[in-house]
């Protein structure tokens, strides 16, 4: 435990309470207080709307007043309130030279901090509140997004101290004990030495379809509607009694059909399934006797046999790049493997020669070392060029994948990098960092593991900085394939804020009830109708997890338990829910009542005219002394 704190950074959204409670603890500890916007107007003479009049964008901003806030950290024993963006590029740079230094991020309730909102002109004049009844929920909607916004920066923070409501010395107090106790952490960076790669304009090339790969996918479709396949009742993946018949079928086998094995012992079938459900091509439904049944969607399924093969393909990249949550088709974890996955994308671009192997981590590519071989971007090398490697690095073959990346696929893997980033585009991969229901292009607020000293990554961030929603994932593609046009692929399932119905079959073991709720219904009011109809009592915390595993991200928490997304200020139409879509609820977290939640059906045109309806009712909870 260190015995001093001498110097302390301040961050959190506006309105936290940074500089009020800042100067309170600055005062409890003896230190001097300095506020960097007011720092920054005295240094520059004028109002930082003024400032900012002079420049394009926040980065900028925060580089032409990087030295006020130098000037600041040259003194010792402070407390500086800094910016919402205050651990960001040229300001997070300055700050982590110095070990010493405690950052703090302070954070509160939407709800709180739209009480504590102040209002100034551009000449830093203050002015009366807009807020009003009428429109608090606007602003409470404005912070939430701030709060998404600068959370990844925020997590770098030393201390992560919430305010909850309590008054300004109350905090300021408690701050003090917090980072009284505080173990700093290494706070070196390493460095990335790399030479910089241009990212110039491309020339069209013609881009070989990979055939296999297109019609192995129709043959599982094929396969699909004609056989009665039924999944399995936990992982939902296709029987083992199906598997070795359809292995058997594909180009892309698997070497041997091991009867029982389950389908991730079958990687083209696991990943091919797993694209035919998420594309909304297939569908699970329940069927006779209780069993899983897969189902076609008929017109999703028109529009697919009207595609090229070409215009295929690109579906099939999307939907993985877009849709599919990686730990579902790999070995590693979600956020883990986006920035791993990412940083070989970035090695290829800058150093892979063509016809010469390039190696790359087994640990960072996992299964994508086939599937990219699959989509035709690589090719794995011959043995023989293995033991050439192997000379000089004993095991190397038990580390890297030695590969061959195709004449054509750079420009489509550059294309993936800075027009279609994972981190913008895959929708599970954006829920886990805790967005409820992300658009794909969205512009991405952080950026993990990219270097700002490294030329290419400042590129790439300013890249993936660019909002991209309204752009279909193909487009970026269009301009690489000089014979062959792409006009479409399939549409996407987009689900917008409309009023109408949702009815939602809850379950617990064999007792289900349905419920018909509008799409203003917040959660915490589902929960009420849930308590309701489950004979249970409100004396309990509880939580929605939205990927239906517990106590993952995406969550949405009882307003009590102090957590990001609250469940009294999200509704179900903000949810984005679809028919066939599952969630689970828990109540009481000791004892961990789990009831399953299903979308039975959508219904954006319904008149609502009552929220509160009941649906069938099947068996009655065991904690219950009366039958339904």
């Amino acid at each position: 435990m260190r015995r001093d704190h001498h110097e302390i950074v301040i961050t959190g959204i506006a309105c936290v309470g940074k500089s009020t409670v800042g100067q309170l603890l600055a005062e409890r500890m003896g230190h001097v207080f300095y506020d960097l916007d007011l720092e920054i107007e005295q240094a520059f003479g004028m109002p930082i709307s003024r400032i900012k009049e002079q420049i394009t964008t926040e980065r900028e901003y925060r580089k032409k007043t990087a030295p006020v806030l130098e000037k600041l950290m040259q003194g010792r024993d402070w407390v500086i309130a800094s910016t919402p963006s205050g651990l960001k590029d040229h300001y997070w740079k300055l700050i982590e030279k110095d070990p010493e230094i405690v950052t703090v991020v302070l954070r509160d309730r939407a709800a709180r901090i739209v009480e504590r909102l102040t209002f100034y002109d551009d000449d830093s004049r203050l002015i009366p509140s807009p807020v009003t009844a009428a429109n608090r929920h606007l602003y409470e909607r404005d912070i939430q997004q701030d709060m998404t916004y600068y959370g990844t920066s925020h997590r770098k923070a030393d201390v992560k101290f919430q305010i909850k409501g309590r008054p300004a010395n109350q905090a300021a107090e408690a701050l003090y004990e917090e980072i009284m106790a505080f173990t700093p952490k290494d706070k070196e960076k390493e460095k990335v030495a790399e030479t910089l790669v241009e990212y110039d304009d491309r020339e069209p090339v013609v881009c070989d379809v990979p055939h296999p790969l297109v019609q192995d996918y129709d043959r599982l479709l094929r396969f699909m509607m004609e056989k009665d396949v039924y999944v399995t009742k936990k992982k939902r993946e296709i029987s083992s009694v199906f598997l070795p018949e359809l292995n058997g079928l594909l180009a892309l086998k698997r070497p041997a059909s091991v009867k029982g094995k389950a389908q991730a012992a079958y990687p083209v079938i696991h990943l091919f399934f797993t694209l035919a459900i998420n594309s909304g091509l297939l569908a699970i439904q329940e069927g006779p006797r209780g069993r899983m049944y897969v189902k076609a969607d008929e017109e999703r399924l028109r529009a697919y046999r009207q595609l090229s093969d070409l215009e295929i393909y690109y579906l099939l990249l999307e939907t993985l790049w877009t849709d599919t949550d990686w730990a579902n088709v790999t070995d590693r974890g979600k956020t883990e493997h986006v920035y791993l996955f990412q940083k070989v994308l970035i090695q290829i671009v800058r150093h892979a020669r063509p016809g010469e192997p390039f190696p790359v981590r087994r640990d960072w590519v996992d299964r994508f070392a086939d599937y990219f071989s699959w989509f035709a971007f690589w090719t794995e090398a011959e043995d023989e060029e293995y033991r050439t490697f192997e000379q000089q690095e004993p095991g190397f073959r038990n580390v890297f994948v030695l590969v061959h990346v195709h004449r054509d696929a750079k420009e489509r893997i550059q294309t993936l990098l800075f027009d279609r980033n994972l981190e913008q585009w895959n929708l599970p991969f954006r829920k886990v960092t805790g967005e409820l229901n992300p658009q794909p292009g969205d512009a991405a607020k952080e950026w993990f593991g990219l270097d700002e000293e490294d030329e290419f990554e400042r590129q790439l961030q300013e890249a993936i900085g660019i909002d991209r929603r309204h752009e279909a994932f193909f487009e970026a593609f269009v301009s690489l394939h000089s014979e062959e046009v792409i006009e479409r692929t399939l549409p996407r399932n987009v689900v917008s804020f409309e009023p109408g119905l949702h009815m939602l079959r809850i379950t617990y073991l064999s007792v289900s009830r349905e419920m018909i709720v509008s799409q203003e219904t917040t959660l915490a009011e589902l929960h009420g109708m849930i308590l309701e109809a489950f004979d249970l009592t409100d004396d309990h915390l509880y939580a929605f997890f939205l990927d239906g595993i517990l106590y993952s991200e995406p969550a949405v928490y009882a307003p009590q338990a102090d957590e990001e997304h609250r469940a009294d200020e999200v509704t179900i139409g903000s949810l984005g829910l679809r028919k066939g879509q599952s969630f689970v609820y828990v109540y009481n977290f000791v004892h961990e009542i789990i009831l399953d939640i299903d979308v039975c059906f959508v219904d954006d045109r319904a008149e609502v005219t009552d929220v509160r309806s009941f649906g069938d009712a099947i068996g009655h909870p065991p904690w219950s002394d009366e039958g339904v």
